[in-house]
């Protein structure tokens, strides 16, 4: 008895979903282009964070993707990422990295959301977050490359229902399947 319940229950969850996916309103887009050898670099890699915050004008959850701009490159990133060194060299402190996908599409290098897109950007990129903080932390591995990475951001509403958020996200995953990160959700 009590599974039927559990059922109806996932049902109506999925019915609001459905709904709220046919209304959601997209707040805006940006991108932000840069060479993966620029990281190195503490002023270019300011520059870098501060051009994407000077595009986030307004509180907003961000659905965001990382991939490479000339695919060729994919072979090699995911070579790199294989001897990625697994402390970091400062505090000797084990790195937590996102996971590594067998069956990623080539060009998607991680798909993600956050409510502070500007701060994950920055862990992503490896300049902060501590080391039990997932996050692809791409100067600890991938700053020898002179590959151009564009990252898409995407911006929805703060009040946007959880839910929602993690089906876009789960689709846009889907979609680019990347070669790094997790499937939300799971």
């Amino acid at each position: 008895m009590e599974m039927d319940a559990w059922r109806r229950q996932a049902l109506e969850s999925l019915e609001r979903a459905a709904r709220s996916l046919e209304t959601v309103e997209m707040l805006g887009e940006t991108s932000v282009n840069f060479r993966l050898s620029d990281i190195v670099s503490p002023d270019r890699a300011s520059e870098i964070v501060t051009s994407l915050r000077r595009r986030c004008t307004a509180p907003a959850l961000a659905i965001y993707c990382f991939e490479l701009v000339d695919p060729s490159g994919y072979p090699e990133l995911r070579a790199s990422y294989a001897r990625k060194p697994a402390s970091c060299d400062s505090t000797g402190q084990k790195l937590s990295y996102s996971r590594l996908h067998e069956d990623a599409y080539p060009g998607a290098i991680y798909v993600g959301s956050s409510k502070s897109v500007v701060s994950r950007f920055s862990q992503h990129l490896g300049l902060t977050g501590g080391s039990g903080t997932s996050a692809m932390r791409l100067k600890q591995w991938a700053a020898q490359h002179p590959f151009e990475i564009r990252t898409m951001v995407w911006f929805f509403a703060p009040d946007l229902d959880p839910q929602t958020l993690l089906l876009l996200e789960q689709a846009l995953w889907d979609y680019k399947r990347p070669l790094l990160g997790k499937r939300s959700g799971h």
